[in-house]
């Protein structure tokens, strides 16, 4: 069976995100290794909106319309197998070992299945304690409802790219705007939570996507960003960021702006075909260990945390959490991409028949 990324997948992304997913593993490990951690979800997000984006308008361009089924059985695919797997092995053992630290798991991976981990994080209620980390895959999911009705909305009105590159360029400044309203500080939780504030990067993500359909702007974006010095210069401004303690200077939320502000032309210079030896950042991106992070960065993801937790509530030190539950939660995210995620996948790209571009 092969595991290697379909051909519409750019692989530099890949490397991507297997970078970003050790830096949010060691924030979650020890704050202090990684104090700008909370930023890696502005790439992640930037990131994850560009190829939707580009998937979904590709498609559109092909056929002449969306095929919303085929996209919400391609998004389930992708979504689901790693997440209720992880939520019913936790459940499970908690019937088992549970102590009261773990809370009322029951209750949290319910919350955390729905996806709305990070919509009672913003009302201030009870949050998952092992399924914590699960708010930013509810983000993306309302992110994942949230574009294809947008676009669908701006292909009645024309099926030229740039109304659907400017509608969701707005909505995402207009994100941009209330996240940076005069709020007083006891709203910074509703701030980092809530779709309304946090949506600004997969829709500006969209908006970089979906302009790039215009051959004389893709061009000149190209030009300008596709050099390999802004792929070093912005990965090395993103890498120095996460070292900076921003919520304790009270400047997380700007950060995290500055965040999306270093990924867009991160994604398109990370976008470019270049020969070996292009530059440090390209190097490690395309680098095979780091591919392979990419490849099973999802499934660590939502392994990891819980992982962690179970330890952290046994009274292990970090350092123990860190060399018992790293390689455990690379060892489980190996096994269920190869062995349940991707195989699913697979079988809805064949179920959906992704087409083949028209002469």
């Amino acid at each position: 069976m092969s595991t290697a990324s379909p051909p519409h997948v750019w692989r530099a992304f890949d490397g991507l995100r297997g970078a970003l997913c050790l830096v949010v593993a060691l924030f979650h490990l020890k704050p202090r290794l990684a104090p700008g951690g909370p930023l890696t979800l502005e790439v992640f997000c930037a990131l994850s909106g560009f190829v939707i984006a580009h998937a979904l308008w590709s498609e559109a361009t092909t056929l002449g319309h969306l095929r919303l089924g085929a996209y919400a059985v391609r998004r389930a695919a992708r979504v689901l197998p790693a997440l209720l797997l992880v939520l019913a092995v936790f459940t499970v053992a908690a019937r088992l070992w549970a102590t009261p630290a773990w809370g009322d798991v029951d209750r949290d991976a319910w919350v955390a299945a729905t996806f709305r981990a990070n919509l009672t994080r913003a009302r201030g209620l009870d949050h998952p304690l092992l399924f914590g980390h699960t708010w930013s895959v509810a983000l993306e999911a309302q992110f994942y409802l949230l574009l294809p009705l947008v676009l669908a909305a701006c292909r009645l009105a024309s099926p030229r790219p740039h109304l659907a590159a400017a509608i969701t360029a707005i909505l995402g400044v207009t994100s941009l705007v209330v996240r940076h309203a005069p709020w007083s500080p006891g709203d910074l939780v509703w701030l980092y939570n809530a779709p309304a504030s946090r949506l600004a990067a997969p829709l500006l993500g969209a908006a970089l996507a979906l302009i790039r359909f215009d051959v004389d702007i893709r061009r000149r974006l190209d030009d300008w960003w596709s050099h390999p010095r802004v792929l070093t210069v912005a990965a090395g401004l993103l890498t120095a960021s996460f070292a900076i303690p921003w919520r304790r200077l009270g400047l997380l939320m700007p950060a995290l702006t500055l965040a999306l502000a270093l990924s867009l032309p991160l994604l398109v210079s990370a976008l470019a075909d270049r020969p070996r030896h292009a530059g440090a950042a390209d190097q490690v991106l395309r680098h095979p260990a780091v591919l392979r992070a990419g490849d099973v960065s999802y499934p660590f993801f939502l392994w990891h945390y819980p992982v962690f937790g179970v330890l952290f509530f046994a009274d292990w030190h970090w350092l123990a959490v860190g060399l018992v539950g790293l390689p455990l939660s690379w060892g489980l995210a190996v096994l269920v991409h190869d062995h349940v995620e991707w195989p699913i996948r697979e079988a809805a790209r064949r179920l959906t028949r992704r087409p083949s571009p028209l002469p």
